[in-house]
């Protein structure tokens, strides 16, 4: 219970103000204090408290504990220390104290470090007690990282014989494993082990271990075989511990069920001498390997076999298997070492013995270095297919190969190659490769080499035998991409890609070689392949991800070999493509296509004329043309073209207008004017059928018969029908009976021009 009166000295100084020295706690509530005259401290006690002699009472400080009444020269040197320690002015304490020669005063003052947790002032008073171990201990204490300043302080206190302090002191730094040590040091084990159990559980058996070897020290046989057995280790203590006492050891041995204490029980009876004994203990014990041992000593090897054919233990078996061999036993102890799983031993003995057919299945289970000795035995004795198999198995590849080539085992070969992967030695994958090729199985030498990443070689096989490759192929002939700036790699990847990409295009695989041509970085005959293969769809695709310039303009030209007349989609591809790829001649020559196309096709010269339009505002904005001269002449025929349907188009309006006769002045005009090249521009005949029908409008048949005529005249062997309406024709007094066909050939001569 805390006190609810404490008495605190302290020093009041001018320089560090109110410094605390001690605080003591007082037991009567009631007492009073009169005044301090160092060392005293006189109080008044209540009456209830009151001595028999006087209520004076004189209380020593802390500090004067140990001296009592000193001397007027060590009190003073004791009281600077105190305060010069207590304002950490370690400089002026040791002053204060140096002349000091007495060892209880010098332990007073090591006390008073306590209190103030002062270490290094500490050692000089342990010095100056002449306490070595002591001083050792706070010294080690102080270098010991793993201590804090409290589990320090806590050492030099226990030192000090300053138990409760350094038990206050352990608890303060969570230093429960020091405090439980401080403990069983006082021989307060149940203190100990009560920390233990509810606050230290790592330590619990120590500390019951302890205990037990203390009662056993102190002769308290029952205690310590309980407080052995809480800490788990009494199967080997207690056993110890009795044998001096043997009836109460057989009792203790005979009460246990744990079968480590009845196998102990065992071997001591064994070292007796009491084998049948032993035996039926060991039984009890369940440890197979001693029963299996006292058998064979006894001889009892059927009993032996039982047991082990029973139980499959391993040690026992191989035990067993010693036995029957040094009975020359051969077959039993073969049969024992297998099922010991020591199938070194056992083929040893077949070996020895010339067991060939017992050997084999033994080697097949075997470790490797037994099977590689057994394999080299088949070798040596003419069953190389045996000596391949184990070769195999304990991965020589390199040395079944050998065997194989050289006896000819192709199925065990077969059987090898299988299992040769990415990391197999190089030379054995080429090795295995030739043997392929060799034996006309080159697609399988091409996937041997594609496993073995020798992708130059698998990729020359494939061009030199013409070689399927197929997508997953092909993947397989990809060298994989590094992050690193590895140069030479990145080089070989790019040459194999390209390299699997020339073989697809060769093979017809266009999206493959497409695929593989843009993995390599080389869009243009990326772009080429693709185009080979006629995939409309992926070609506009490629092209609007590609965002180059010459892609583009492929993409363009290949569209315009399309049925663009009657897809817009495509039209309009062409003309977005061979915009952003900045080919405005080239799409100029394409607007002309357009032109004549709507003149061929449909006679709509307005729709010509447009497109006329905008071929020349595309000519106008090639800014540096590759030949002046040819853009020049380009320039002039299509200014030419749209010059000439313009005056076609005035034509068709002055006839509209009823202006005959100054439409017929235009028409011969433009007749005169264009001459041979006015089909360029205006076909003849569309020209003569608009005169014709203006004249069969205005009720004049025999000048529209005679327009048709002269059109015969000036174009012989034109097919009217393509130019005129049937029943006009027939109504004029021709006779028609023919088919309406394409008459008129596209003059592509501007069209050739504007591609130059």
């Amino acid at each position: 219970m805390q006190a609810s009166v404490v008495l605190v000295s302290l020093f009041a100084t001018s320089d560090h103000g109110i410094v605390v020295q001690d605080v003591k706690p007082i037991a009567d509530e009631n007492c009073r204090l009169l005044g301090v005259h160092s060392p005293y401290i006189i109080i008044l006690n209540s009456e209830k408290n009151l001595d028999k002699n006087s209520k004076i009472v004189q209380l020593l400080m802390r500090d004067f504990e140990e001296l009592g009444d000193c001397d007027s020269v060590t009190r003073k040197a004791v009281m600077d220390f105190s305060y010069h320690i207590s304002v950490a002015n370690m400089e002026e304490a040791f002053k204060a104290i140096k002349s000091i020669k007495n060892e209880a005063v010098w332990k007073s003052l090591a006390k008073m470090c306590v209190k103030t947790k002062q270490l290094n002032m500490a050692l000089l008073c342990l010095g100056h007690m002449k306490q070595a171990n002591a001083a050792r201990a706070l010294r080690e204490a102080m270098q010991n990282d793993a201590l804090n300043l409290e589990a320090q302080v806590g050492i030099l206190a226990v030192e000090l014989g300053l138990y409760t302090d350094a038990e206050h002191l352990f608890r303060e730094a969570k230093r429960l494993d020091l405090l439980e040590q401080l403990f069983e040091a006082r021989n307060k084990f149940k203190e100990a082990i009560e920390i233990a159990s509810s606050e230290n559980k790592i330590r619990e058996k120590t500390s019951y271990y302890n205990y037990a070897r203390t009662l056993e020290q102190q002769g308290k046989i029952a205690e310590a075989i309980d407080m052995y057995t809480k800490a788990d280790c009494h199967r080997f203590e207690v056993p110890r511990m009795l044998l001096t006492r043997p009836r109460e050891l057989l009792a203790y041995l005979n009460n246990t069920e744990e079968l480590e204490i009845k196998n102990w029980h065992a071997q001591y009876t064994e070292s007796t001498g009491d084998m049948e004994t032993a035996l039926h203990l060991y039984e009890q014990a369940k440890d197979t390997l001693s029963m299996t041992r006292l058998f064979c000593y006894f001889k009892r090897e059927d009993e032996a076999c039982e047991l082990v054919t029973k139980t499959s233990h391993a040690a026992s078996a191989y035990h067993l298997a010693a036995h029957y061999e040094s009975k020359n036993n051969v077959t039993q102890a073969i049969h024992f070492y297998t099922v010991a799983k020591a199938y070194t031993n056992a083929i040893r003995l077949c070996k020895e013995h010339n067991m060939l057919e017992e050997l084999w299945p033994l080697a097949i289970l075997a470790p490797r270095h037994s099977q590689i000795d057994v394999a080299k035995f088949y070798e040596d004795n003419d069953q190389p297919d045996r000596a391949v198999l184990l070769y195999h198995k304990a991965n020589l590849l390199h040395k079944a190969l050998d065997v194989a080539f050289r006896t000819r085992q192709y199925s065990a070969l077969q059987l090898i190659i299988m299992d040769v992967n990415a990391d197999s030695d190089p030379a054995l994958i080429r090795k295995c490769a030739d043997y392929f090729i060799q034996n006309d199985q080159i697609d399988k030498a091409v996937d041997l080499l594609a496993t073995g990443k020798d992708y130059i070689a698998a990729l020359e096989l494939i061009q030199q035998h013409n070689i399927v490759l197929s997508e997953e192929l092909a993947e397989k002939l990809t060298v994989e991409k590094r992050n690193n700036d590895d140069v030479e790699h990145e080089h070989l990847r790019i040459y194999t890609l390209e390299k699997i990409a020339e073989i697809g295009f060769d093979q017809g695989n266009y999206h493959l070689a497409t695929k593989k041509f843009t993995q390599a970085g080389n869009k243009l005959r990326a772009m080429k392949a693709l185009l080979k293969s006629g995939d409309t769809e992926k070609i506009c695709f490629f092209a609007q991800v590609s965002r180059n310039s010459e892609i583009y303009i492929m993409a363009g030209n290949y569209l315009q070999s399309l049925d663009w007349q009657n897809q817009p989609e495509i039209l309009n591809n062409i003309i977005n493509f061979y915009s952003k790829g900045k080919a405005m001649d080239l799409l100029a020559n394409f607007y002309v296509a357009c032109a004549q196309v709507e003149i061929d096709e449909f006679q709509n010269y307005e729709k010509a004329l447009d497109a006329l339009n905008q071929a020349s505002r595309c000519l106008i904005k090639v800014v540096t043309p590759r030949d002046p001269d040819v853009h020049k002449r380009a320039v002039e025929l299509v200014n030419n073209r749209m010059s000439t349907i313009k005056r076609y188009l005035d034509i068709k309006r002055l006839f509209e207008r009823g202006e005959t006769e100054t439409a017929m002045q235009q028409v011969r005009y433009l007749l005169d004017s264009q001459g041979s090249n006015l089909e360029q521009s205006v076909r003849r005949g569309d020209l003569f059928a608009t005169i014709t029908q203006h004249y069969v409008n205005i009720g004049d048949t025999k000048k529209a018969w005679a327009t048709i005529e002269e059109l015969k005249r000036l174009v012989p062997g034109i097919n009217l029908s393509y130019y005129f309406n049937i029943n006009l024709l027939e109504l004029l007094g021709y006779k028609m009976t023919v088919e309406r066909q394409d008459g008129s050939d596209k003059d592509d001569g501007i069209e050739e021009l504007l591609g130059e």
